[in-house]
């Protein structure tokens, strides 16, 4: 209980400091706090021809508790062509401009770089406590006004919306110069009251500004043919008329296109499944009590099912041992108190002339006994075996195409149309990802990724829908249709015939039963009938002929009453009789037992692998119509 309670503690120090460290580094903190009473801005001293204004930018800040030395400014000059006369005063005070970053008491520092103006100021002492600063920001902005014939504008993000904490109260005042009258102006938001007054302009918040949150102002008055348009109106222009007249109509067009690909790409797939559906196929018996032909039972579920299974080499391996070519040992040892025994299952080659076998027969044969070996084990297999499997998969997928089930193995046609699914989700899915992380695209149009998407959704169909691609001749199709029928008959068989009176069809259809997966059901409904072992199944674990174990070309193999226990008592001896009968029953359900056993064991033996292989007014002119591409911004903070 103590390690719990140490290892959840633990986890809980991890998450806080997670999440401390995810926390921004900002004015407001456990250790000390900033109350942002006024941000007031006033804009001033425009000269049209010269395209330039004065901007100054007034802070009062009272220190809670704790202490700050000074502050950080960024300013965006994208859309301007200059900052210059950077002042800064601390409580009416100038600080002076130093020459390096490292910090200094009255000095500030800034340079120009990546699209930013990045400026940061320390104060001649550091606030503490309940003190009150009063800081002022002057600055000469060159180059963001903008020119159209029909007025010029001053557009200029007065407040930025990355703050540390929110402002309780501000004033934003423009005033243009002698003679101008402002023709147009808003804010956006607009929900700042604003008092026009001659040439200025005067906007008061109406309450609180949240951290996140901006304030952009825009002005429109008379044109002055004097000033020339700034070097990046013109491209700025046309992005947002793009923005604003065609791109809409791009991205109603690209969702359209996009939804288009995903419904349209899946339904050629559907219409592609639909071509592919098996051939129809005349009446076929409900059941059939014998084969409908010789195929061995690995190509018959293989023609059932579409997919070859490590079940199928085994029912394999358990249908050459039924025609003679195999033997099973089952062997079992005792552990201490009869626990942690254990069981190992031992192949032996009995030496039968194996010419008339399948080609893929041969196959596991010699991946079972190799280089000749006439036994093997489990034990012997595990971890090595697993090489053979694709190689006798692909062969009985070659059977099928042989046998004229399919003109192409199914492996293969799953196979084309899986890779094609996945080619399709790594085109729409990396270039939908490029299509949105990627800023020059997203300025084109934030739904190109939709198209691509709609690529990628049909990828992921095709994925999904490559399984039921493969298609069997006719052929084929009436070839499942009886071995359907036969299946039927082996699954419910009381239903359809006296066992006892049909023991002979146990270990005729063994193979099949073990590849329709039956196997179990199969030996148990033959347990209490059956008057003899398989004489392929040597169990020696009870003792008697079997405690002997299997001997290559000895006594008894193929003999039809081999595998009677040896109880000792005589055939005549009522009690040796039903001796006897017990025994006989005890071994027939250990037989049903150890083949379910020797099933999963082969399964796990056979797929092991070794450790290393697993893998206000009129509008405005030009410019836009609406906030977001104003100069100035930035952010601002303290430290």
């Amino acid at each position: 209980m103590k390690r719990l309670n140490k290892l959840l503690l633990l986890l809980w120090a991890v998450f806080l400091t997670a999440l401390l460290g995810l926390a921004p580094a900002n004015a407001q903190s456990s250790s000390r706090s900033l109350r942002w009473e006024r941000y007031d801005v006033d804009i001033s001293n425009i000269q049209t021809s010269a395209n330039k204004f004065d901007v100054v930018e007034s802070y009062e800040l009272y220190v809670e508790y704790g202490s700050f030395g000074g502050g950080d400014v960024t300013i965006p000059t994208d859309r301007l062509t200059g900052l210059t006369n950077i002042r800064i005063t601390d409580g009416g005070k100038d600080l002076q401009q130093r020459s390096t970053s490292s910090p200094a008491q009255g000095t500030f520092y800034f340079t120009q770089s990546g699209g930013n103006l990045n400026l940061t100021y320390d104060f001649f002492q550091r606030a503490s406590t309940g003190e009150t600063r009063y800081i002022k920001l002057y600055y000469t902005v060159t180059g963001a006004l903008r020119s159209y014939p029909d007025g010029d504008q001053l557009y200029w993000v007065a407040i930025p919306a990355d703050k540390p904490i929110s402002v309780m109260a501000s004033k934003v005042t423009v005033t243009l110069p002698d003679g101008l009258t402002p023709d147009v102006y808003t804010t956006y938001p607009d929900t700042w009251p604003v008092e026009p007054s001659g040439n200025s302009l005067v906007w008061t918040s109406p309450s609180s500004i949240a951290a996140d949150e901006s304030l952009e102002v825009r002005v429109q008055y008379k044109h002055d043919p004097a000033m020339t348009a700034p070097p990046w109106q013109g491209s700025f222009d046309l992005q947002r008329n793009y923005e604003e007249k065609i791109q809409p109509l791009v991205n109603l067009g690209l969702a359209a296109l996009g939804v288009l690909i995903a419904i349209g790409g899946t339904i050629l797939v559907y219409i592609e499944y639909g071509k592919r559906k098996d051939p129809e196929v005349g009446p076929v018996p409900e059941y059939l009590s014998e084969p409908p032909s010789n195929e061995p039972p690995a190509v018959v579920h293989a023609l059932l099912t579409e997919k070859v299974e490590v079940r199928d080499i085994i029912a394999t391996l358990v249908d050459l041992a039924r025609r003679g070519f195999v033997v099973f040992e089952q062997n079992r040892t005792e552990g201490l108190m009869s626990m942690f025994g254990g069981t190992e299952f031992t192949f032996h080659r009995t030496g039968n002339d194996e010419t008339a076998l399948t080609s893929f027969e041969k196959m596991i044969m010699q991946a079972f006994f190799r280089a000749g070996a006439t036994e093997t084990s489990l034990s012997q297999l595990r971890n090595k075996f697993y090489q053979y499997i694709p190689n006798l998969q692909r062969a009985i997928y070659a059977a099928l195409v042989t046998e004229g089930f399919y003109t192409q193995s199914p492996e293969a046609t799953r196979g084309q149309w899986m890779l094609g699914g996945i080619a399709l989700m790594a085109l729409g899915g990396v270039g939908g990802f490029l299509a949105l992380s990627t800023e020059a695209l997203v300025a084109i149009s934030p739904m190109l990724c939709l198209p691509l998407f709609g690529v990628a959704f049909v990828g992921l169909v095709t994925l999904i829908g490559a399984s039921a691609m493969p298609r069997r001749t006719e052929k084929g199709a009436i070839e499942r249709a009886k071995w359907l029928a036969f299946r039927k008959y082996l699954s419910n068989i009381k239903q359809y015939t006296d066992v006892s009176q049909a023991t002979e069809q146990f270990e005729k259809y063994i193979g099949y039963a073990v590849a329709f997966g039956i196997d179990r059901q199969w030996t148990r409904e033959f347990s209490n009938v059956l008057t003899s072992y398989p004489t392929w199944y040597y169990p020696t674990y009870l003792g008697g002929r079997w405690g002997r174990g299997y001997r290559r070309g000895g006594y008894g193999y193929g003999t039809p009453d081999f595998g009677q226990p040896d109880f000792g008592s005589g055939m005549g001896n009522i009690g040796g009789l039903n001796e006897m009968s017990h025994g006989l029953t005890e071994g027939l359900n250990s037989l049903s037992d150890g083949l379910t056993k020797m099933l999963n064991d082969a399964s796990s033996a056979m797929t092991s692998r070794p450790s290393s292989s697993s893998s206000g007014g009129r509008g405005f002119s030009g410019g836009g119509s609406h906030g977001g591409g104003g100069s100035g911004g930035g952010s601002r903070g303290f430290h």
